[in-house]
């Protein structure tokens, strides 16, 4: 679809599109922003621009200038079927016609139009066009203006704006969840229930010493360090140099003061650096 719409006056501009029944229809119907509803508008830009246009007349070199006359915005009009009567519901509609949108092709888009101050070109030979009030042939008088693609940055227009998670049926990133404001809701946090299994520790029914071949909690070892006779489970608290094998020399094991540790030395174990 082109991004620029050439105009030949700002009265044609308003009369001939089909947009003389600004109907807000009911959400739930299919419909399709087929239409443009213009306003004239003031526009602070100050700017001139030269442009070449190309259409289906060839290539023409324009001059532009500010400020922009006319903001078109994209609409749908609802008529009924098939009498073609404006309407909001069904009931302004004759008989068992359904008011519906009003098909006219492709979607369309915003334009900010602007007066075409200077077009070299040929104008276009007479045509004749067919809306939905019929067909009959126009001709030209002049250039005007020209629409040029614009966006509004409004959150319900369909189109998802900078700052936006998305808008309407643009929800590609929340597809069918979209909410009013133009937002995607939070995602959803998936609750899971850990279960932990307790591993008996088995030192204490373990072979008596020298073996003490049970099981401790990871931070421990299972040994007999007074020759008792008994295994237990020692977390540190017996002192270096008193352990008992396997945990004598040359395996040192014990407790010693920071930054002291049991270490063999000559075949002793002894707190040391």
């Amino acid at each position: 679809m082109r991004s620029s719409i050439e105009c030949l006056s700002l009265r044609s501009l308003v009369a001939s599109i089909a947009i003389a029944f600004a109907i807000v229809a009911a959400p739930a119907r299919a419909e399709e922003e087929d239409h443009l509803k213009c306003y004239k508008i003031q526009d602070p830009a100050k700017f001139s621009a030269s442009v070449e246009i190309r259409n289906w007349l060839g290539i023409e070199n324009c001059l532009l200038a500010s400020p922009a006359k006319l903001f078109c915005e994209q609409t749908v009009k609802f008529r009924c079927h098939p009498s073609g009567n404006a309407c909001a519901t069904n009931a302004d509609c004759p008989g068992t016609e359904i008011c519906a949108d009003d098909p006219r092709g492709d979607r369309a888009h915003d334009y900010l139009c602007y007066r075409i101050k200077a077009c070299l070109g040929a104008l276009p030979p007479n045509t004749a066009p067919t809306d939905q009030f019929g067909a009959r042939t126009i001709s030209f008088k002049g250039a005007q203006h020209l629409c040029v693609q614009a966006n509004k940055f409004v959150c319900g227009d369909g189109n998802v704006d900078p700052g936006e998670d998305c808008d309407l049926t643009d929800d590609a990133n929340c597809p069918g969840a979209c909410n009013p404001d133009c937002t995607c809701p939070p995602p959803t946090t998936t609750s899971t229930t850990t279960t932990t299994t307790t591993v008996p520790f088995t030192c204490t029914a373990a072979t008596p010493h020298p073996n003490c071949d049970g099981t401790c909690a990871p931070d421990a070892l299972c040994g007999d360090p007074m020759s008792t006779g008994f295994c237990v489970c020692m977390t540190g608290i017996v002192p270096c140099g008193v352990m008992t094998p396997p945990f004598s020399a040359p395996n040192c094991w014990g407790n010693c003061t920071a930054p002291l540790v049991c270490r063999n030395s000559a075949g002793t174990c002894a707190c040391a650096p």
